[in-house]
Formats: structure tokens, C-alpha cells, sequence
């Protein structure tokens, strides 16, 4: 949404782009992008709910919005990969602590793919050369998904993965991203001091139910909110004016 607001959408189009976005349960680019970082899912310009992956976080309810909506959206996206690839591809996985619960994982040091099934049973699929010349758009190794065993936990270095299916096999493969978490960049959820110029960012004063900007602890508890429930990071601010006008 920070990127829309920087396109100078209007009002009324932030409104339908929050609301495909609600639809969808994104919050972040990451959110809507192959496992890679190269480009946006394909589904996700068609409003279609991520396969391989869904929120953890507490959603507000939003019906599927109108088809201008969508048409909206798709424009929007555009803008971000004009050549079917990002125009800034993301970099490596800073954090495994996700609001998204991804469903395929793969250890890059091992030809093995594996799918969550539970949270102590991930089914693994043993992986094979792929017997056709390999091109840009095919993959080395495939995995057959017919016959597989069962582990208890993933390995240490298992990276979210996204799958396809390979339509000359009937076999997957899967696409890993371009680096391995890491566990010393975790962000930290609540921020304890707000500097005061974020407090004028233009997504921040969307939020904001009065004239003026947001405060340093308005700002907070937006922040705050997010890793609550996303239903109530307005409402955190209707409340706090309430209690202080009155």
C-alpha cells in the first residue's frame, strides 16, 4: 500500500486496492511473490488465494471485490514488473517468523521436497534428474508426489519453496529462494521509540481518524495492532480519540 500512495492513486482507487489486498490476506510484495523473489504469482492478478501459503494473522471479513476492483489491481501490479519479472527482484529471506504458514519447503543441500501436513508430520518426496534438456523454463530436479515418507520436523535449512506442476511428467518442481534465513536479522514487533518523521508517512495518516498526523504512540499502536489482528489497527485509533475528546 506504501507503493500506491507513492503512485498517487486516489482515495477512492486506495480503497479498492486495500480491499483486493484484504481479499487476498497480503500484506507485504513478498507476500504475493514466487519463493524466488523474481516475480508475482500469476493468480494473484486474477484475485485468486495463495495455494501454497496462508496468513497466521486475524483478518478482517471482506467479500470478494467487484470485477473494477480487480482491473484496478492488476494495473497496479503491473507497474511493479512491466517484463513478467519484478523490476527490483527481492533479496534473501530475512526471517523465518512469517505471518504466512508456507505448505512446501525444500533443503537446498538435499534432493528432497516436503509438504506440511501437520505441525509434527511433513511428508518427503524424493527428487529425480529431469529426463528432458533443461531451459530456462524447466526445471533440473523433479519430485514425484505419488510416493512419499514421513518426518517428524523439517531440517534446520529448509527454505519455503513455491511448486508447479511439470506438465510433460505429472511430476512438481519447485522453486526456492536465493538465500537461507536468517535468524540474527529478526525484526523486532514492537517498536519502542517512533521517529517522528514516520509519523507523517502518507500510510500512516490514512489511518488517522482526525485531521493532522498521527503521535509517536498513535504510530505504536498501529504497529502494535498489526501483530494482534489486523480488524482492530483502525479501530485502536477510533478508540484512543474517543477516550480523548470525549
Amino acid at each position: 500500500m506504501d507503493y500506491f500512495v507513492e503512485e498517487g492513486f486516489s482515495a477512492a482507487m486506495l480503497g479498492a486496492l486495500n480491499r483486493c489486498r484484504l481479499y487476498l490476506q497480503v500484506l507485504t510484495l513478498a507476500d504475493i511473490s514466487l519463493a524466488d523473489g523474481s516475480c508475482i504469482i500469476p493468480d494473484v492478478f486474477q484475485g485468486i488465494p495463495l495455494q501454497d501459503r496462508r496468513s497466521t494473522l486475524r483478518w478482517p471479513c471482506q467479500q470478494r471485490p467487484f470485477n473494477s476492483a480487480w482491473d484496478l489491481w492488476r494495473s497496479a501490479l503491473r507497474s511493479l514488473q512491466p517484463k513478467n519479472k519484478l523490476s527490483q527482484p527481492l533479496g534473501e529471506w530475512l526471517s523465518t517468523k512469517l505471518h504466512q504458514d508456507w505448505f512446501w519447503y525444500k533443503d537446498c543441500s538435499l534432493p528432497a521436497l516436503y509438504f506440511k501436513h501437520s505441525s509434527d508430520r511433513w511428508a518427503v518426496y524424493n527428487g529425480t534428474q529431469n529426463p528432458r534438456p533443461c531451459t530456462r523454463s524447466s526445471a533440473s530436479m523433479l519430485f514425484d508426489t505419488k510416493t512419499s515418507t514421513t518426518v517428524p520436523q523439517l531440517p534446520n535449512h529448509a527454505l519455503p519453496v513455491t511448486v508447479s506442476l511439470d506438465r510433460y511428467t505429472g511430476f512438481m518442481s519447485a522453486i526456492a529462494g536465493p538465500a537461507l534465513p536468517c535468524s540474527s536479522q529478526e525484526p523486532n514487533p514492537t517498536i519502542q521509540s517512533v521517529d517522528s518523521q514516520l509519523c507523517k508517512h502518507a500510510y500512516f495518516k490514512s489511518l488517522y481518524p482526525l485531521d493532522g498526523y498521527p503521535s509517536s504512540a498513535d504510530v505504536s499502536s498501529i504497529v502494535d495492532a498489526f501483530h494482534t489482528g489486523l480488524s482492530i489497527v483502525t479501530r485502536c485509533l477510533y478508540d484512543r480519540q474517543e477516550v480523548t475528546h470525549g
